[in-house]
């Protein structure tokens, strides 16, 4: 990402940062026991449980939502009293 991000956008870089509780929530669900077979350690996986997928799901919508492209507002007249 310290490569990539000069060529997006602020909004951009920090919507695919706050994609990595996703990515974080996916990795648990193998790489702990995967890992520990190197080290001769029993550490077990995460499991897949509704608020694991009701979080990430809430996530990505929330990334979604703020990607929507909507019509620009017109600038106001003059200063509000």
């Amino acid at each position: 990402m310290n490569i990539w991000q000069p060529q997006v956008s602020a909004i951009e870089a920090g919507l695919i940062y706050t994609t990595e509780p996703v990515f974080t929530a996916a990795y648990v669900l193998f790489l702990p026991a995967l890992l520990g077979a190197f080290i001769a350690g029993s550490y077990p996986n995460e499991s897949l449980t509704a608020p694991l997928l009701v979080g990430g799901a809430l996530t990505v919508a929330a990334n979604i939502l703020m990607q929507w492209k909507r019509r620009p507002h017109s600038p106001p007249i003059g200063p509000i009293p």
